[in-house]
């Protein structure tokens, strides 16, 4: 149940706060386990695809790897 992470907010205080909104915990000792997209995203590191060029060999990583259908997508 975490909100939508914005660049800047507070990922600390946002996990702390919903766990404690959903009745649960943290402890001392526990280990949090974070994606690294929603530290990129709240640290404002990220792109729209629609903005890079990839490079040839990017394109025929994308082949190889069978993965074209991904190049059609909307980012």
């Amino acid at each position: 149940n975490l909100p939508f992470i914005e660049p800047g907010d507070d990922l600390v205080e946002i996990i702390i706060t919903t766990q404690t909104n959903n009745g649960g915990s943290i402890k001392d000792g526990d280990i949090l386990v974070i994606a690294q997209k929603i530290v990129s995203k709240s640290e404002n590191r990220y792109l729209s695809l629609n903005n890079i060029t990839p490079s040839k060999e990017a394109l025929e990583l994308v082949i190889e790897v069978d993965k074209t259908h991904a190049m059609s997508r909307p980012c």
